[in-house]
Protein backbone atom coordinates (compact mmCIF):
# COMPACT_ATOMS: atom_id res chain seq x y z
CA UNK A 1 0.00 0.00 0.00
CA UNK A 2 1.21 3.41 -0.82
CA UNK A 3 2.37 5.54 1.91
CA UNK A 4 0.21 8.41 2.52
CA UNK A 5 1.76 12.10 2.14
CA UNK A 6 3.17 13.91 5.16
CA UNK A 7 0.92 14.29 8.04
CA UNK A 8 -2.32 12.62 6.25
CA UNK A 9 -4.32 10.15 7.89
CA UNK A 10 -3.04 6.84 6.99
CA UNK A 11 -5.42 4.49 4.64
CA UNK A 12 -6.99 2.08 6.78
CA UNK A 13 -8.92 -1.34 5.63
CA UNK A 14 -12.48 -0.88 6.84
CA UNK A 15 -12.53 1.77 3.92
CA UNK A 16 -11.96 -0.44 0.87
CA UNK A 17 -15.59 -1.65 0.58
CA UNK A 18 -16.95 2.43 0.65
CA UNK A 19 -13.81 2.85 -2.28
CA UNK A 20 -15.32 0.59 -4.52
CA UNK A 21 -18.59 1.41 -3.86
CA UNK A 22 -17.90 5.48 -4.92
CA UNK A 23 -15.97 4.03 -7.99
CA UNK A 24 -18.48 2.03 -8.99
CA UNK A 25 -21.26 4.59 -7.96
CA UNK A 26 -19.02 6.77 -10.37
CA UNK A 27 -18.76 4.65 -13.41
CA UNK A 28 -22.48 4.50 -12.85
CA UNK A 29 -22.87 8.52 -13.39
CA UNK A 30 -20.72 8.75 -15.90
CA UNK A 31 -22.52 6.47 -18.23
CA UNK A 32 -25.85 8.14 -17.34
CA UNK A 33 -24.23 11.61 -18.25
CA UNK A 34 -23.27 10.51 -21.49
CA UNK A 35 -26.68 8.53 -22.32
CA UNK A 36 -28.67 12.19 -21.26
CA UNK A 37 -26.52 14.13 -23.95
CA UNK A 38 -26.69 11.54 -26.94
CA UNK A 39 -30.59 11.36 -26.13
CA UNK A 40 -30.21 15.24 -25.47
CA UNK A 41 -28.69 16.06 -28.88
CA UNK A 42 -30.45 13.72 -31.07
CA UNK A 43 -33.80 14.86 -29.55
CA UNK A 44 -33.39 18.54 -29.77
CA UNK A 45 -31.46 18.70 -33.25
CA UNK A 46 -34.56 16.01 -34.48
CA UNK A 47 -37.26 18.53 -33.02
CA UNK A 48 -35.21 21.44 -35.15
CA UNK A 49 -35.16 19.19 -38.22
CA UNK A 50 -38.66 18.32 -37.80
CA UNK A 51 -39.78 22.06 -37.61
CA UNK A 52 -37.69 22.88 -40.40
CA UNK A 53 -39.03 20.75 -43.09
CA UNK A 54 -42.53 21.88 -42.31
CA UNK A 55 -42.23 25.41 -42.61
CA UNK A 56 -41.94 25.17 -46.06
CA UNK A 57 -44.43 22.53 -46.77
CA UNK A 58 -42.27 19.95 -46.76
CA UNK A 59 -39.69 21.16 -49.71
CA UNK A 60 -37.21 21.53 -47.67
CA UNK A 61 -36.83 17.84 -47.50
CA UNK A 62 -36.15 17.18 -50.74
CA UNK A 63 -32.54 18.07 -50.17
CA UNK A 64 -31.47 15.65 -47.87
CA UNK A 65 -33.33 13.31 -49.55
CA UNK A 66 -31.26 13.91 -53.04
CA UNK A 67 -28.25 14.06 -50.96
CA UNK A 68 -29.02 10.61 -48.83
CA UNK A 69 -30.40 8.98 -52.63
CA UNK A 70 -26.84 9.99 -53.95
CA UNK A 71 -24.99 8.96 -50.84
CA UNK A 72 -26.40 5.40 -50.84
CA UNK A 73 -26.25 5.36 -54.82
CA UNK A 74 -22.12 5.82 -54.64
CA UNK A 75 -22.07 3.49 -51.72
CA UNK A 76 -23.51 1.10 -53.65
CA UNK A 77 -21.90 1.23 -56.92
CA UNK A 78 -18.53 0.97 -54.42
CA UNK A 79 -19.51 -2.16 -52.60
CA UNK A 80 -20.35 -3.57 -56.20
CA UNK A 81 -16.81 -3.03 -57.57
CA UNK A 82 -14.69 -3.48 -54.10
CA UNK A 83 -13.02 -6.78 -53.46
CA UNK A 84 -13.98 -8.47 -51.21
CA UNK A 85 -17.44 -7.06 -50.38
CA UNK A 86 -18.58 -5.93 -46.83
CA UNK A 87 -22.44 -6.86 -45.94
CA UNK A 88 -21.75 -3.23 -43.74
CA UNK A 89 -21.30 -1.45 -46.93
CA UNK A 90 -24.40 -2.85 -48.12
CA UNK A 91 -26.58 -2.37 -45.08
CA UNK A 92 -25.29 1.57 -45.17
CA UNK A 93 -25.90 1.76 -49.33
CA UNK A 94 -29.69 0.32 -48.47
CA UNK A 95 -30.59 2.71 -45.65
CA UNK A 96 -29.46 5.74 -47.09
CA UNK A 97 -31.29 4.79 -50.29
CA UNK A 98 -34.34 3.71 -48.46
CA UNK A 99 -34.02 7.44 -46.16
CA UNK A 100 -33.66 9.38 -49.22
CA UNK A 101 -36.51 8.03 -51.31
CA UNK A 102 -38.84 8.25 -48.33
CA UNK A 103 -37.86 12.13 -47.62
CA UNK A 104 -38.42 12.71 -51.42
CA UNK A 105 -41.94 10.85 -51.35
CA UNK A 106 -43.00 12.34 -48.58
CA UNK A 107 -42.06 16.21 -49.53
CA UNK A 108 -44.72 16.47 -52.23
CA UNK A 109 -47.17 16.12 -49.17
CA UNK A 110 -47.37 19.67 -47.71
CA UNK A 111 -48.98 18.97 -44.38
CA UNK A 112 -47.05 15.75 -43.71
CA UNK A 113 -44.30 17.07 -41.31
CA UNK A 114 -47.19 19.47 -39.74
CA UNK A 115 -49.16 17.15 -39.23
CA UNK A 116 -46.07 14.81 -37.57
CA UNK A 117 -44.62 18.02 -35.12
CA UNK A 118 -48.72 18.30 -33.98
CA UNK A 119 -48.89 14.72 -33.38
CA UNK A 120 -45.67 14.95 -31.56
CA UNK A 121 -46.66 17.87 -29.67
CA UNK A 122 -49.73 17.75 -29.15
CA UNK A 123 -51.24 13.70 -28.65
CA UNK A 124 -48.30 11.73 -27.52
CA UNK A 125 -46.42 11.12 -24.49
CA UNK A 126 -45.01 14.63 -25.41
CA UNK A 127 -47.93 16.02 -24.06
CA UNK A 128 -47.94 13.87 -20.95
CA UNK A 129 -44.58 15.94 -19.58
CA UNK A 130 -45.99 18.95 -20.97
CA UNK A 131 -44.49 20.68 -24.06
CA UNK A 132 -41.36 19.64 -26.04
CA UNK A 133 -39.42 22.38 -24.35
CA UNK A 134 -40.47 21.38 -21.02
CA UNK A 135 -39.31 17.98 -22.15
CA UNK A 136 -35.94 19.25 -23.53
CA UNK A 137 -35.51 21.83 -20.04
CA UNK A 138 -36.69 19.08 -17.15
CA UNK A 139 -35.79 15.62 -18.80
CA UNK A 140 -32.45 16.52 -20.29
CA UNK A 141 -30.87 19.90 -18.78
CA UNK A 142 -31.75 19.48 -15.28
CA UNK A 143 -31.03 16.27 -14.97
CA UNK A 144 -27.61 16.17 -16.59
CA UNK A 145 -26.36 19.14 -14.29
CA UNK A 146 -27.56 17.42 -11.17
CA UNK A 147 -25.52 14.35 -12.04
CA UNK A 148 -22.68 16.89 -12.61
CA UNK A 149 -22.75 17.92 -9.17
CA UNK A 150 -22.95 14.52 -7.95
CA UNK A 151 -20.19 13.41 -9.65
CA UNK A 152 -17.97 16.33 -9.15
CA UNK A 153 -18.74 15.68 -5.66
CA UNK A 154 -17.55 12.63 -5.96
CA UNK A 155 -14.08 14.09 -6.84
CA UNK A 156 -13.78 16.65 -4.67
CA UNK A 157 -13.56 19.15 -7.00
CA UNK A 158 -17.57 20.92 -5.85
CA UNK A 159 -17.44 24.58 -5.46
CA UNK A 160 -16.24 25.59 -1.65
CA UNK A 161 -14.15 28.16 -0.22
CA UNK A 162 -11.06 26.94 1.24
CA UNK A 163 -9.31 29.74 2.45
CA UNK A 164 -8.60 27.94 5.98
CA UNK A 165 -7.70 24.96 4.67
CA UNK A 166 -4.79 26.22 3.16
CA UNK A 167 -2.89 27.60 7.00
CA UNK A 168 -4.09 24.70 8.69
CA UNK A 169 -1.95 21.39 9.30
CA UNK A 170 -3.32 18.28 7.86
CA UNK A 171 -4.56 16.77 11.42
CA UNK A 172 -7.08 19.90 11.59
CA UNK A 173 -8.17 19.67 8.07
CA UNK A 174 -9.33 16.56 8.04
CA UNK A 175 -11.43 17.87 11.08
CA UNK A 176 -12.71 21.23 9.12
CA UNK A 177 -13.63 19.01 5.81
CA UNK A 178 -15.36 15.97 8.15
CA UNK A 179 -17.44 18.90 9.47
CA UNK A 180 -18.00 20.94 5.87
CA UNK A 181 -19.34 17.11 4.65
CA UNK A 182 -21.63 16.70 7.16
CA UNK A 183 -22.98 20.28 7.23
CA UNK A 184 -23.23 20.35 3.50
CA UNK A 185 -24.99 17.05 2.96
CA UNK A 186 -27.59 17.84 6.31
CA UNK A 187 -28.34 20.91 3.84
CA UNK A 188 -28.81 19.11 0.96
CA UNK A 189 -31.65 17.01 2.92
CA UNK A 190 -32.88 20.03 4.42
CA UNK A 191 -33.45 21.31 0.48
CA UNK A 192 -34.38 17.96 -0.87
CA UNK A 193 -37.22 17.44 1.72
CA UNK A 194 -38.72 20.83 1.22
CA UNK A 195 -38.84 20.33 -2.75
CA UNK A 196 -40.54 17.22 -1.86
CA UNK A 197 -43.11 18.76 0.72
CA UNK A 198 -43.96 21.92 -2.12
CA UNK A 199 -44.51 19.48 -4.85
CA UNK A 200 -46.29 17.33 -2.76
CA UNK A 201 -49.09 20.04 -1.89
CA UNK A 202 -48.82 22.08 -5.30
CA UNK A 203 -48.41 19.07 -7.98
CA UNK A 204 -49.76 16.49 -6.47
CA UNK A 205 -53.23 17.55 -4.06
CA UNK A 206 -52.00 17.21 -0.93
CA UNK A 207 -53.29 18.93 1.91
CA UNK A 208 -50.81 21.11 4.27
CA UNK A 209 -52.06 19.67 7.36
CA UNK A 210 -51.26 16.62 6.16
CA UNK A 211 -48.37 14.72 7.70
CA UNK A 212 -45.44 14.01 6.10
CA UNK A 213 -46.21 10.10 5.93
CA UNK A 214 -49.85 10.71 3.99
CA UNK A 215 -47.82 13.32 1.93
CA UNK A 216 -45.47 10.40 0.97
CA UNK A 217 -48.33 8.12 0.62
CA UNK A 218 -50.08 10.60 -1.84
CA UNK A 219 -47.08 10.58 -4.36
CA UNK A 220 -45.83 7.20 -4.24
CA UNK A 221 -50.26 6.73 -5.30
CA UNK A 222 -49.99 9.58 -8.14
CA UNK A 223 -46.41 8.10 -9.50
CA UNK A 224 -48.49 4.65 -9.70
CA UNK A 225 -51.30 5.90 -11.48
CA UNK A 226 -49.09 8.44 -13.88
CA UNK A 227 -47.18 4.80 -14.90
CA UNK A 228 -49.81 3.66 -15.82
CA UNK A 229 -51.02 6.20 -17.75
CA UNK A 230 -47.15 5.93 -19.37
CA UNK A 231 -47.42 2.22 -20.21
CA UNK A 232 -51.03 3.41 -22.18
CA UNK A 233 -49.65 6.22 -23.94
CA UNK A 234 -46.58 4.57 -25.00
CA UNK A 235 -49.03 1.71 -26.11
CA UNK A 236 -51.31 4.15 -27.81
CA UNK A 237 -48.43 6.11 -29.51
CA UNK A 238 -47.24 3.10 -31.10
CA UNK A 239 -50.28 2.67 -33.09
CA UNK A 240 -50.46 6.49 -33.86
CA UNK A 241 -46.92 5.86 -35.68
CA UNK A 242 -48.25 3.60 -38.21
CA UNK A 243 -51.73 6.00 -38.68
CA UNK A 244 -49.12 9.25 -38.68
CA UNK A 245 -45.86 8.78 -39.70
CA UNK A 246 -46.27 5.26 -41.69
CA UNK A 247 -49.67 5.81 -43.16
CA UNK A 248 -49.86 9.16 -43.35
CA UNK A 249 -53.48 9.95 -41.81
CA UNK A 250 -54.67 13.10 -39.68
CA UNK A 251 -53.36 12.67 -36.21
CA UNK A 252 -56.99 13.74 -34.76
CA UNK A 253 -59.40 11.73 -37.30
CA UNK A 254 -58.52 8.20 -36.80
CA UNK A 255 -58.87 7.43 -33.62
CA UNK A 256 -62.96 7.17 -32.63
CA UNK A 257 -65.03 8.00 -29.34
CA UNK A 258 -66.11 4.15 -29.50
CA UNK A 259 -62.31 3.06 -29.49
CA UNK A 260 -61.58 5.13 -26.55
CA UNK A 261 -64.81 4.02 -24.58
CA UNK A 262 -63.37 0.62 -25.18
CA UNK A 263 -60.09 1.52 -24.03
CA UNK A 264 -61.34 3.00 -21.13
CA UNK A 265 -63.52 -0.22 -20.04
CA UNK A 266 -61.33 -2.83 -20.73
CA UNK A 267 -57.83 -1.99 -19.94
CA UNK A 268 -57.45 -1.22 -15.94
CA UNK A 269 -58.70 2.10 -16.34
CA UNK A 270 -61.65 1.35 -13.12
CA UNK A 271 -58.78 0.25 -10.80
CA UNK A 272 -56.49 2.55 -11.28
CA UNK A 273 -59.45 5.32 -10.82
CA UNK A 274 -61.89 4.25 -8.91
CA UNK A 275 -65.43 5.66 -9.22
CA UNK A 276 -67.03 7.60 -6.46
CA UNK A 277 -69.96 6.26 -4.32
CA UNK A 278 -70.76 3.29 -6.51
CA UNK A 279 -70.74 -0.01 -6.57
CA UNK A 280 -68.17 -1.68 -9.79
CA UNK A 281 -71.28 -3.12 -11.43
CA UNK A 282 -71.57 -1.34 -14.61
CA UNK A 283 -68.30 -0.36 -17.09
CA UNK A 284 -66.77 2.87 -16.21
CA UNK A 285 -68.41 4.75 -19.65
CA UNK A 286 -71.43 3.40 -20.20
CA UNK A 287 -72.59 5.00 -24.12
CA UNK A 288 -76.22 6.29 -24.29
CA UNK A 289 -77.66 3.14 -25.60
CA UNK A 290 -76.62 1.44 -22.66
CA UNK A 291 -78.15 4.05 -20.52
CA UNK A 292 -80.86 3.95 -21.89
CA UNK A 293 -81.49 -0.10 -20.83
CA UNK A 294 -80.16 0.43 -17.60
CA UNK A 295 -83.21 3.79 -17.60
CA UNK A 296 -85.78 1.03 -18.62
CA UNK A 297 -85.06 -1.98 -16.28
CA UNK A 298 -85.72 0.63 -13.67
CA UNK A 299 -82.07 -0.56 -12.24
CA UNK A 300 -80.13 1.66 -9.94
CA UNK A 301 -77.73 3.64 -11.36
CA UNK A 302 -75.30 5.86 -9.45
CA UNK A 303 -73.66 8.81 -11.82
CA UNK A 304 -70.83 8.53 -9.83
CA UNK A 305 -69.64 5.58 -11.45
CA UNK A 306 -68.99 7.32 -14.77
CA UNK A 307 -65.04 8.74 -15.05
CA UNK A 308 -66.02 12.23 -15.51
CA UNK A 309 -64.42 14.69 -18.29
CA UNK A 310 -63.01 10.99 -19.98
CA UNK A 311 -65.43 9.49 -21.25
CA UNK A 312 -67.27 9.89 -25.08
CA UNK A 313 -70.77 10.75 -24.48
CA UNK A 314 -71.32 11.15 -27.85
CA UNK A 315 -72.73 8.41 -30.60
CA UNK A 316 -69.30 7.06 -30.89
CA UNK A 317 -68.82 8.06 -34.11
CA UNK A 318 -66.60 11.17 -33.65
CA UNK A 319 -63.05 11.10 -33.31
CA UNK A 320 -60.83 12.65 -31.16
CA UNK A 321 -56.92 13.47 -30.45
CA UNK A 322 -55.26 9.75 -29.96
CA UNK A 323 -54.05 10.86 -26.00
CA UNK A 324 -54.44 9.19 -22.65
CA UNK A 325 -56.59 12.18 -20.83
CA UNK A 326 -56.29 11.58 -17.16
CA UNK A 327 -59.63 11.23 -14.86
CA UNK A 328 -59.10 13.06 -11.42
CA UNK A 329 -57.42 14.15 -9.66
CA UNK A 330 -54.49 14.15 -11.88
CA UNK A 331 -53.88 17.09 -14.40
CA UNK A 332 -53.58 17.62 -18.24
CA UNK A 333 -49.96 17.01 -17.57
CA UNK A 334 -49.49 14.45 -15.06
CA UNK A 335 -45.92 13.23 -15.80
CA UNK A 336 -44.67 16.58 -15.44
CA UNK A 337 -45.04 16.13 -11.76
CA UNK A 338 -42.69 12.91 -11.79
CA UNK A 339 -39.94 14.96 -13.16
CA UNK A 340 -40.39 17.62 -11.05
CA UNK A 341 -38.94 15.54 -8.48
CA UNK A 342 -35.59 15.46 -10.14
CA UNK A 343 -35.00 18.38 -8.44
CA UNK A 344 -35.55 16.76 -4.37
CA UNK A 345 -34.05 13.54 -5.41
CA UNK A 346 -30.61 15.24 -7.04
CA UNK A 347 -30.27 16.95 -3.60
CA UNK A 348 -30.73 13.78 -1.60
CA UNK A 349 -27.89 11.76 -3.68
CA UNK A 350 -25.20 15.06 -3.41
CA UNK A 351 -25.84 14.92 0.27
CA UNK A 352 -25.09 10.68 0.39
CA UNK A 353 -21.78 11.32 -1.98
CA UNK A 354 -20.69 14.21 0.78
CA UNK A 355 -21.15 12.08 3.01
CA UNK A 356 -19.55 9.01 1.61
CA UNK A 357 -16.71 11.41 0.76
CA UNK A 358 -16.51 12.16 4.43
CA UNK A 359 -15.86 8.07 5.28
CA UNK A 360 -13.11 8.28 2.47
CA UNK A 361 -11.26 11.04 4.25
CA UNK A 362 -11.91 9.66 7.70
CA UNK A 363 -10.58 6.18 6.35
CA UNK A 364 -7.76 8.05 4.32
CA UNK A 365 -8.92 6.63 0.84
CA UNK A 366 -8.97 10.46 -0.39
CA UNK A 367 -7.04 13.44 0.61
CA UNK A 368 -8.01 16.94 2.48
CA UNK A 369 -5.33 18.93 0.98
CA UNK A 370 -7.13 21.69 -1.19
CA UNK A 371 -4.68 21.42 -3.89
CA UNK A 372 -5.89 17.78 -4.77
CA UNK A 373 -8.83 19.15 -5.88
CA UNK A 374 -6.92 20.14 -9.21
CA UNK A 375 -5.24 16.78 -9.33
CA UNK A 376 -6.11 13.20 -9.23
CA UNK A 377 -6.58 11.54 -5.44
CA UNK A 378 -5.09 8.97 -7.04
CA UNK A 379 -5.84 5.46 -8.67
CA UNK A 380 -9.03 4.65 -7.39
CA UNK A 381 -9.57 7.59 -4.88
CA UNK A 382 -6.19 6.79 -3.18
CA UNK A 383 -6.04 3.02 -4.07
CA UNK A 384 -2.07 1.66 -4.50
CA UNK A 385 -0.76 2.17 -7.60
CA UNK A 386 -0.29 -1.15 -9.78
CA UNK A 387 3.42 -2.74 -10.14
CA UNK A 388 3.86 -1.51 -13.08
CA UNK A 389 2.93 1.63 -13.19
CA UNK A 390 6.09 3.46 -12.25
CA UNK A 391 6.67 6.95 -10.03
CA UNK A 392 4.29 9.89 -10.42
CA UNK A 393 4.19 11.89 -13.22
CA UNK A 394 6.51 15.51 -12.38
CA UNK A 395 4.51 18.83 -12.66
CA UNK A 396 3.75 19.78 -16.48
CA UNK A 397 3.78 23.72 -15.22
CA UNK A 398 7.08 25.52 -15.65
CA UNK A 399 6.61 28.21 -12.41
CA UNK A 400 5.48 24.44 -10.76
CA UNK A 401 8.62 22.62 -11.85
CA UNK A 402 10.69 25.94 -10.77
CA UNK A 403 9.25 25.89 -7.42
CA UNK A 404 9.61 22.37 -6.47
CA UNK A 405 12.95 22.53 -8.20
CA UNK A 406 13.92 25.79 -6.07
CA UNK A 407 12.69 24.31 -2.52
CA UNK A 408 16.28 23.00 -2.18
CA UNK A 409 19.26 24.20 -4.02
CA UNK A 410 20.23 22.44 -7.20
CA UNK A 411 23.62 20.97 -7.44
CA UNK A 412 26.16 22.73 -9.22
CA UNK A 413 28.02 20.79 -12.33
CA UNK A 414 31.93 21.00 -12.03
CA UNK A 415 33.50 23.69 -13.50
CA UNK A 416 35.01 23.52 -16.95
CA UNK A 417 38.20 23.80 -17.59
CA UNK A 418 39.27 26.57 -19.91
CA UNK A 419 41.96 26.00 -22.93
CA UNK A 420 44.97 27.15 -22.52
CA UNK A 421 45.51 30.30 -24.33
CA UNK A 422 47.75 30.10 -27.38
CA UNK A 423 50.31 32.90 -28.58
CA UNK A 424 49.64 34.92 -31.61
CA UNK A 425 51.95 33.87 -34.55
CA UNK A 426 53.52 36.51 -35.97
CA UNK A 427 53.98 34.86 -39.92
CA UNK A 428 50.26 34.53 -40.26
CA UNK A 429 48.36 37.46 -40.00
CA UNK A 430 44.80 35.99 -40.82
CA UNK A 431 45.12 34.07 -37.77
CA UNK A 432 44.76 35.57 -34.59
CA UNK A 433 44.91 35.06 -30.66
CA UNK A 434 42.01 34.47 -28.52
CA UNK A 435 41.01 36.99 -26.30
CA UNK A 436 40.94 36.30 -22.64
CA UNK A 437 37.57 37.55 -22.98
CA UNK A 438 36.34 34.64 -25.22
CA UNK A 439 36.92 32.07 -22.45
CA UNK A 440 34.25 32.76 -20.50
CA UNK A 441 31.47 33.42 -23.81
CA UNK A 442 32.19 29.65 -24.86
CA UNK A 443 32.05 28.06 -21.26
CA UNK A 444 29.05 30.01 -19.97
CA UNK A 445 26.92 29.84 -23.42
CA UNK A 446 24.12 27.78 -22.74
CA UNK A 447 22.70 28.14 -26.47
CA UNK A 448 21.89 25.27 -28.68
CA UNK A 449 23.68 26.18 -31.05
CA UNK A 450 27.38 26.30 -28.97
CA UNK A 451 26.56 22.41 -27.30
CA UNK A 452 25.44 19.70 -29.35
CA UNK A 453 22.99 17.50 -28.38
CA UNK A 454 25.09 14.74 -26.89
CA UNK A 455 27.57 17.18 -24.70
CA UNK A 456 27.86 16.29 -20.98
CA UNK A 457 27.63 19.92 -20.26
CA UNK A 458 24.62 20.42 -21.92
CA UNK A 459 22.85 17.92 -19.54
CA UNK A 460 24.13 17.83 -16.70
CA UNK A 461 23.04 21.38 -15.06
CA UNK A 462 19.05 19.80 -15.88
CA UNK A 463 20.11 16.46 -14.72
CA UNK A 464 21.49 18.47 -11.04
CA UNK A 465 18.48 20.45 -10.89
CA UNK A 466 15.41 17.77 -11.50
CA UNK A 467 17.43 15.12 -9.50
CA UNK A 468 17.27 17.49 -5.92
CA UNK A 469 13.21 17.90 -6.74
CA UNK A 470 11.52 17.10 -3.05
CA UNK A 471 7.86 15.79 -3.20
CA UNK A 472 5.21 18.42 -3.99
CA UNK A 473 3.45 17.39 -0.81
CA UNK A 474 6.35 17.78 1.29
CA UNK A 475 6.35 21.93 0.49
CA UNK A 476 3.95 23.93 2.52
CA UNK A 477 1.81 26.05 0.09
CA UNK A 478 3.25 29.78 1.38
CA UNK A 479 6.66 28.08 0.77
CA UNK A 480 5.36 27.17 -2.54
CA UNK A 481 4.81 30.28 -3.57
CA UNK A 482 7.99 32.02 -2.23
CA UNK A 483 10.05 29.65 -4.07
CA UNK A 484 7.79 29.91 -7.30
CA UNK A 485 8.63 33.89 -7.42
CA UNK A 486 12.68 33.49 -6.33
CA UNK A 487 12.56 30.56 -9.40
CA UNK A 488 10.98 32.61 -11.75
CA UNK A 489 13.42 35.89 -10.44
CA UNK A 490 16.26 33.29 -10.83
CA UNK A 491 15.25 32.38 -14.63
CA UNK A 492 14.97 36.10 -16.04
CA UNK A 493 18.21 36.60 -14.83
CA UNK A 494 19.16 33.60 -16.39
CA UNK A 495 17.70 34.70 -19.78
CA UNK A 496 19.12 38.19 -19.42
CA UNK A 497 22.39 37.30 -19.19
CA UNK A 498 21.96 34.58 -21.90
CA UNK A 499 21.26 37.38 -24.43
CA UNK A 500 23.95 39.16 -23.04
CA UNK A 501 26.36 36.84 -23.75
CA UNK A 502 25.25 36.14 -27.17
CA UNK A 503 25.42 40.22 -27.65
CA UNK A 504 28.51 39.65 -26.81
CA UNK A 505 29.57 36.69 -29.06
CA UNK A 506 27.63 38.39 -32.15
CA UNK A 507 30.03 41.30 -31.77
CA UNK A 508 33.28 39.53 -31.15
CA UNK A 509 32.41 37.93 -34.69
CA UNK A 510 32.04 40.98 -36.41
CA UNK A 511 34.96 42.68 -34.79
CA UNK A 512 37.04 39.23 -35.95
CA UNK A 513 35.81 39.65 -39.33
CA UNK A 514 36.71 43.20 -39.71
CA UNK A 515 39.79 42.53 -38.59
CA UNK A 516 40.09 39.66 -41.31
CA UNK A 517 39.51 42.07 -43.89
CA UNK A 518 42.11 44.38 -42.79
CA UNK A 519 44.54 41.90 -42.99
CA UNK A 520 43.57 40.85 -46.31
CA UNK A 521 43.65 44.14 -48.06
CA UNK A 522 47.22 44.53 -45.90
CA UNK A 523 48.40 41.47 -47.83
CA UNK A 524 47.01 42.79 -51.25
CA UNK A 525 48.54 46.37 -51.03
CA UNK A 526 51.95 44.19 -50.52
Amino acid sequence: MESPPAGEVPRKKWVEPFVKVDALWTKVEMYLVLALLIAAILYMSGWVTLNAFHTKGGKLARFPGIIATFAGAVTLVTWVRAKPRKVANLVVSIVLLVFGAILLSVSKKADYFANVARWLADASVIKQVGTPQIVSARMFTIWIALVGASLATGAGRQINIDVVMRFIGPRPRLFVAIFSYVATAFTCFVISWGFLDYLAITRFGAGKEQTKTEKAKIIGEAIQRHGFLLRRQLSMDVRSFGKVVLSGQPFDKWYTGTEWNKEINENGWAKMYPPKGAVPAYKPCLSPQELEQLTAQNTQFVEGWRLQGVCDIGDGNGTRAPLMTAPEPDDRTPLEADLSLLFPWGFFVIGLRFLLRGLLAIGGAVSTDPNAAHGADGPGHGEDPGPDDGPPAEPSNGVAHEAVSAAQPPEKAPPEKAPPEKAPDEKAPAEKAVLPSEAPTVAATPAASALGPDDPTREEPRKARTSSRPPAEGVPTAQRLEAAQQAAAQEEEERTLVGDLSELARAQELREEQERKKAEKKGGDK
